[in-house]
């Protein structure tokens, strides 16, 4: 039977007219895939990966985490957690970042849209004026596209810092791209993440893309759409250089 998932988002920093909703999904079951480099993970994301096993036990949703440590490519990285993905009966796929801190709640929304690509927003970890980890229509008139019954927000790319995937999503880019297929250690992977050029522009004009930016605008490419939840609050932490002049300290008194 689909999953019942009824939920209301309970942090006191989610407003009043955030969206409540009710989905029937089908889920075979969640496996968060997260790259942990040289074995780290920060306290925050592992309160939320234990909040949200309590929170699929409850629900019976059938919940594992695939880790993999010491891999500095992380295309690579994410190439083989999706293959991880599609080897194992689950449905979604949740890309986390071991330095992202979030709720049970986070999860359960990202799930309850329905969606095959949707994910949260973070700021990334940069002093003054760090931008979120997301591109959305830029120009004159251009504006992002709002469903009014959940309050998803369409965007041209998001991070895969947190970011929910249908497994459909990599079966098609997979026959879409049968060119990315390639041999490792463990048998043959699909490339879905790689870093390059934007594709759809003119020679010489296009920018460099991250592997998760080129990823959106592949799956783009096919007719298709990806979307965000901004009702979600997520923490990116990082490590902070502090330093001043300790001879202030000791200025004249004037």
């Amino acid at each position: 039977m689909p999953l019942q998932l009824e939920h209301r988002p309970a942090p006191p920093w989610i407003a009043e007219s955030a969206p409540v909703f009710r989905s029937s999904i089908e889920s075979t079951g969640l496996l968060v895939g997260m790259p942990c480099y040289g074995g780290m993970v920060t306290a925050a994301a592992m309160r939320g990966l234990l909040d949200t096993q309590q929170a699929c036990l409850r629900l019976g949703l059938p919940f594992a985490v695939a880790t993999l440590t010491n891999e500095s490519l992380i295309t690579r990285g994410r190439n083989a957690l999706a293959s991880i993905f599609l080897r194992s009966s689950a449905s979604h796929l949740l890309f986390l970042d071991s330095d992202i801190g979030f709720g049970a709640d986070a999860v359960l929304r990202l799930l309850g849209h329905g969606r095959p690509v949707i994910g949260g927003l973070y700021r990334s970890k940069r002093l003054g004026g760090a931008d979120w980890v997301a591109t959305f229509p830029q120009g004159e008139g251009a504006t992002a596209r709002r469903d009014a019954a959940t309050g998803a927000v369409e965007a041209e790319a998001v991070g895969t810092g947190f970011l929910l995937l249908q497994r459909s999503v990599l079966e098609r880019l997979a026959e879409a791209h049968p060119e990315t297929v390639h041999q490792t250690e463990d048998g043959p992977v699909h490339a879905f993440f790689e870093a390059g050029i934007d594709p759809k522009a003119a020679p010489g004009q296009g920018r460099y893309l991250s592997e998760d930016y080129l990823f959106c605008a592949r799956w783009r490419a096919l007719g298709e759409e990806v979307w965000c939840d901004p009702a979600i609050r997520l923490e990116h932490h990082g490590q902070v250089a502090l330093s001043g002049d300790p001879m202030a300290l000791f200025s004249p008194a004037g």
